[in-house]
């Protein structure tokens, strides 16, 4: 069962910790899948990884039946395993090189690529937790993400790694009044999220049993540490891609100290991991000028799943390094302060973050332009309000067609993608506005009336 990529798809229940060990402990590499995405990202995942076995609950069962997954119900009372401990085959040790998990990302492609990650990344990133972030036995950390995002791995890894506890409540953020029930009955000291999600609940009264907060997947402006002023907690910043084991740098902050002025900075590498700011050239750059973040060290994975071209673009030799070691190159853009942290600045390409989600906005033109009533589309990211990012489409109907609008192509797109990708407003184009170089000039697309 080396590496083999096994399937697991459910909600937050103790099986599902469970389902994680057993593969890991098999051997296995685990494919988490949100039960929440539409079947057809479930069936593409599936396909993709050809994964023969899908670990999952008897409640979920029967949507997978035509996907050619092998479904697993681990509820099912006759799936005990009779057989004496001592006859149960593991293989030998999981060295450090073999895979742990294939999480997806959204394609530009229109389609979710698999970043493969390996166990010498993730045991370095539950170190990290552990040790340079300090989660002791004591912590009760709630697991505040769906299983299908990266940054959950972490909050269910290292608190069993010392005896901590996980709390795995059985609704999300986004139902605000159950889920603040819920941590005023759980008293989690510890929560890992995305800013967005994070300010949702950020003022009430129900979470001042937390004392550490971890954020990650979007910049952390001023107006949020601010409002954590004077409260008894210290703020993590983390960065980091899917690609390179969840975490590259990070930056702590007590809220007992002076505010950071501006946006927090993503701070500085963690153990064992190394931050490159490059030109396009991969030469470095002086501190203070902005360039590509590129990442090296342990957490590098080992590219994309049946994507060696994109994998190649990525994923490239370091020319300094007389090793040949590799280096992620992430697309986004920082620059290095004087104490050597670093500052985020944006994408290279169109690609966003939305809720802590990383979306690629080509991989919804693509799905939008599948559709016979439209004729051309663009996508682009506004933020409402800081931290509050909303996508926008905009549609050029084929041939004057009455089914391109937004209540029509929203739920057509909602048969393929997750709810986080699904625009919020929708323009009716009569063409698209193309610049000298003929591509779309999105900085003449008209701006939301709630974009200042």
């Amino acid at each position: 069962m080396r590496n083999t990529l096994v399937a697991i798809c459910m909600d937050q229940r103790p099986e599902l910790v469970i389902c994680m060990l057993a593969v890991l402990k098999a051997g296995g590499a685990y494919v988490p899948i949100d039960p929440n995405n539409p079947d057809e990202r479930i069936r593409h995942i599936l396909a993709d990884t050809s994964a023969s076995l899908m670990l999952t609950t008897s409640s979920l069962a029967s949507r997978w039946a035509d996907m050619g997954a092998e479904a697993v119900c681990v509820d099912d009372p006759d799936l005990a395993d009779p057989s004496p401990a001592g006859e149960r085959r593991v293989p030998a040790q999981v060295q450090m090189e073999q895979l742990a998990y294939c999480i997806y990302t959204s394609g530009s492609t229109g389609v979710p690529k698999g970043a493969l990650n390996l166990h010498r990344g993730l045991a370095n990133l539950i170190n990290w937790y552990v040790g340079e972030v300090g989660m002791a036995a004591v912590d009760r950390v709630m697991v505040a993400s769906s299983i299908g995002f990266d940054l959950t791995q972490k909050n269910i890894f290292a608190p069993l790694c010392i005896g901590a506890c996980v709390l795995l409540p059985r609704c999300s953020p986004a139902e605000a009044a159950r889920f603040l029930k819920t941590l005023s009955t759980l008293r989690p000291t510890w929560i890992n999220c995305a800013p967005s999600t994070f300010r949702t609940f950020a003022a009430s009264p129900r979470i001042w049993s937390i004392r550490t907060v971890v954020l990650g997947g979007e910049t952390v402006d001023e107006a949020l540490v601010s409002s954590l002023k004077g409260r008894d907690l210290r703020l993590i910043n983390s960065y980091g891609p899917t690609e390179c084991s969840d975490v590259a740098t990070w930056l702590q902050w007590q809220t007992n100290t002076p505010l950071p002025s501006g946006n927090m900075p993503i701070g500085r590498p963690i153990a064992n991991v190394v931050v490159h700011l490059l030109d396009d050239a991969l030469n470095p750059l002086p501190m203070g000028e902005p360039g590509e973040i590129c990442i090296g060290g342990v957490g590098v994975g080992r590219g994309y799943l049946g994507q060696a071209e994109k994998t190649a673009d990525r994923f490239v030799v370091n020319p300094r390094d007389p090793e040949g070691s590799v280096i992620y190159r992430t697309g986004d853009l920082g620059k290095m302060r004087a104490d050597k942290s670093v500052d985020f600045i944006g994408r290279r390409d169109f690609q966003v973050k939305v809720r802590g989600h990383r979306i690629e906005l080509g991989e919804i033109e693509s799905r939008l332009l599948d559709d016979p009533s439209v004729a051309a589309a663009a996508v682009c990211a506004f933020e409402a309000a800081p931290g509050d990012t909303r996508l926008v489409a905009y549609v050029v109907a084929k041939g004057g067609s009455a089914n391109a609008t937004g209540d029509a192509l929203s739920r057509k797109l909602g048969t393929h993608l997750p709810d986080y990708m699904i625009p919020c407003s929708w323009v009716a184009m009569e063409s698209l506005p193309i610049n000298l170089s003929g591509k779309i000039d999105r900085l003449s697309l008209p701006r939301p009336t709630w974009v200042r």
